[in-house]
């Protein structure tokens, strides 16, 4: 049996579209969990996320209780297979060579999101018989977590925090897919950047998207991505950023 994380809307809906098996959502989650812990799965697909982005004092235990504790949670259950579906906002944004292998102090990350995804991480390499990190640049598709695409994307006049040379790198919903089929076939732990072979810069971004928006000042470099891992189960991230978000396009209308 397969168990999909965040099966209410996102990547997690879009996986379990695709992948069937059991669903965890919000809603199923009190009496689901308890049930899963002593009957176990085959592999859990873990693509659920907070939708908290900079949590606050009052909002932080909730925020914990979305990551931190929910993946400390599924890894009781019994299971062959565990797939977690981390972020590249884990890496410190130095504009540098972004390695699956590197070694990465909490220190360094700047991000509330990135260090409890790294923690999130640990969890799952010392509970799982055979964990997969897959570290996911910025998800273009319906219900992505927010991040400045996808807020092109959607906001008729977009205000964003970013400068306009701020240097991103983007997938689909169905290259990360790509990546779950594959790791389930294989079986083979590892860490995976997700991740499209060439970056892009906002401005650019913008122009494919049509949208002009008031830009900030923060920058921001995700540095290069090494995807070598990834491309054998998801060979059109060879398209770059670029590529993919004018495929992205073209498949929204």
């Amino acid at each position: 049996m397969l168990l999909i994380t965040g099966a209410g809307g996102g990547l997690g809906k879009y996986c379990f579209a695709h992948l069937g098996g059991v669903g965890l959502t919000r809603d199923n989650a009190t009496s689901l969990l308890p049930r899963l812990a002593r009957e176990g799965v085959d592999a859990i697909v873990h693509c659920a996320f907070s939708r908290v982005e900079d949590p606050s004092p009052l909002s932080m235990t909730a925020f914990l209780e979305d990551t931190m504790v929910l993946t400390e949670r599924l890894s009781v259950i019994p299971h062959q297979v565990f797939i977690l579906v981390s972020c590249t906002d884990v890496y410190p944004p130095d504009g540098g060579m972004q390695t699956e292998d590197r070694e990465i102090p909490t220190q360094a990350v700047p991000t509330v999101v990135g260090r409890t995804k790294l923690m999130c991480e640990t969890i799952v390499h010392g509970r799982s018989p055979c964990p997969v990190i897959l570290r996911v640049s910025s998800l273009l598709g319906v219900g992505s977590r927010p991040s400045p695409l996808m807020t092109l994307r959607l906001e008729e006049n977009p205000t964003l925090p970013l400068a306009p040379d701020a240097v991103l790198n983007c997938v689909r919903h169905q290259d990360v897919l790509a990546c779950i089929r594959g790791a389930l076939h294989d079986r083979t732990s590892g860490t995976f950047n997700v991740a499209a072979s060439e970056n892009i810069t906002l401005a650019r971004a913008a122009e494919l998207l049509e949208k002009t928006p008031r830009y900030g000042s923060r920058k921001l470099d995700i540095g290069t991505l090494h995807n070598a891992r990834a491309l054998r189960w998801a060979p059109e991230l060879e398209y770059g950023s670029e590529g993919l978000l004018r495929r992205f396009i073209q498949d929204q209308g």
